[in-house]
């Protein structure tokens, strides 16, 4: 794992990559143990969103407490700017049972509404740490969420997080807006039942290029494993990844394929 999120990172054009954390910290601080993945981070990812922690002085959270000792590492030495989405956020934001049953009726087989109904007895409305995290990440400039102003975010022994305003701090939390709660609502609802797009009939080359993306997708969407839990926040914000990942443009992109030549050559 650590090495396939490594090169995802490499396969990136610089300051190409934001990187969503739905998770405990674990798998990520272990590639940053890689040499050279540092500097690497430093110059391919422009953020770090990560579901974790309470803001400002809040309890314990559970992707912090699961792994304190990786929530510490990463908050020390993660070399980007980094927004955290709290355990209030994702509180406040809740997934709609009525949607569930409405908006995925569509199909009769879901992803989403399969894991939703699986989790515990209709309806409830679900908690949204990670959607958060990912919305903010695909959409910065929405104006969905406030920005706390530049800190500094610390792991304590307990499982708690400690937010200390710093103008030099490279970190910030989300801050709810209650005037955009009912917009953001209807994002997630949208983004997660949307009908997956047809797609057409290319020619032969195309194809091959249509390939190489797949494949680069493919190594993002695996680095984004992270958020792999049975919540149904994190099975819904799993499902708007490929939105989110086209929207930022995370896939890499396939150079220009040069026409084959008259000799015969064809491009691989």
């Amino acid at each position: 794992m650590t090495a396939l999120i490594r090169n995802a990172f490499t396969a990136q054009q610089d300051q190409n990559s934001v990187v969503i954390l739905g998770g405990p910290a674990t798998n990520l601080v272990k590639v940053l143990e890689l040499p050279g993945v540092k500097e690497l981070i430093s110059r391919k990812v422009r953020l770090l969103a990560m579901a974790g922690g309470a803001y400002p002085d809040g309890p314990p959270e559970f992707n912090i407490k699961t792994d304190i000792a990786a929530a510490k590492k990463l908050l020390a030495e993660w070399p980007t700017p980094i927004v955290a989405s709290g355990y209030e956020i994702g509180d406040a934001l809740r997934f709609p049972a009525a949607s569930i049953e409405k908006d995925f009726a569509w199909t009769p087989a879901h992803p989403v509404a399969d894991a939703y109904r699986a989790y515990k007895a209709m309806p409830y409305d679900a908690p949204t740490w990670d959607m958060a995290a990912a919305l903010y990440a695909a959409r910065p400039e929405e104006g969905y969420f406030k920005l706390s102003e530049p800190g500094t975010i610390r792991a304590l022994d307990d499982g708690r997080t400690k937010f200390t305003p710093s103008p030099e701090g490279k970190h910030r939390h989300l801050i709810l807006d209650s005037g955009q709660k009912e917009r953001i609502i209807k994002t997630y609802t949208e983004m997660a039942s949307a009908k997956p797009m047809p797609r057409a009939p290319r020619f032969r080359t195309q194809q091959k290029q249509d390939q190489k993306k797949t494949v680069a997708y493919a190594l993002v969407r695996a680095a984004s494993r992270l958020l792999a839990t049975p919540f149904p926040h994190t099975v819904i914000a799993r499902h708007m990844l490929p939105k989110i990942l086209s929207e930022t443009q995370l896939m890499i992109s396939s150079r220009p394929t040069l026409p084959a030549r008259s000799t015969g050559f064809h491009p691989r």
